[in-house]
């Protein structure tokens, strides 16, 4: 037997209006809210979503949260590719690799940062009538790696580290440091990418590396 049910939030908002529950508290890695059932019994109304989990007890919630991660789906975009960023280094590598060919481009030589115009025009020409979903889904990973490369192989003590972060349950997201510092890779390239557009020169200039 299962110590916790999945239900619809409409049915976990009943048993909370009818017993007039009060908030317990917040779950601070993933702002969850948690109420105590007059059965001491656990519901906790993840942040986002139309899914409500109720626990047979805190203990188990604890436990679910920590460790097996809580039994709801979630479309955040890095939960879902969990798989692949988890291998980062070697997925990363293969997909340098796949978008070479694409490119007609050697993108496992050292770059230089007087490559990334070029590149830029390159990648921009895949995305051509494209929506947005699809370029997200198909290209986001594999262009973060070619300007987390760009940086890497141009700029000292620049690495890959993973970090951790939380929707409804903990996601991994790769990032560039550079000494030690984030450079947000994902989000200097998003909106550009959202625009049906590569510009890594802005890319870098938002990380606030200087080149040329």
């Amino acid at each position: 037997m299962e110590n916790y049910t999945i239900l619809t939030f409409e049915e976990a908002d009943r048993i909370r209006q009818l017993q007039k529950l009060q908030i317990k508290y917040q779950v601070p890695e993933n702002y969850a809210i948690v109420y105590e059932t007059m059965e001491q019994q656990i519901l906790l109304f993840p942040a986002k979503g139309s899914k409500v989990v109720l626990f047979n007890d805190e203990r188990v919630m604890n436990e679910v949260i920590y460790q097996t991660g809580i039994p709801i789906e979630s479309d955040h975009f890095f939960v879902r590719h969990k798989t692949f960023i988890l291998s980062w280094e070697v997925n990363s590598h293969q997909a340098l690799s796949s978008l070479s060919t694409k490119i007609q481009f050697d993108l496992s030589q050292p770059l230089r940062f007087e490559d990334i115009d070029l590149l830029s025009t390159k990648l921009t020409l895949l995305l051509k009538g494209m929506d947005k979903e699809a370029i997200f889904e198909t290209y986001y990973l594999s262009f973060a790696a070619v300007l987390g490369k760009v940086i890497i192989d141009n700029v000292e003590h620049a690495e890959w580290k993973l970090f951790q972060y939380y929707d409804i349950n903990p996601y991994f997201e790769p990032d560039v440091v550079i000494n030690g510092k984030k450079t947000h890779i994902f989000d200097t390239i998003g909106d550009d990418m959202a625009r049906n557009k590569v510009r890594f020169a802005n890319s870098l200039n938002r990380i606030g590396i200087k080149y040329g």
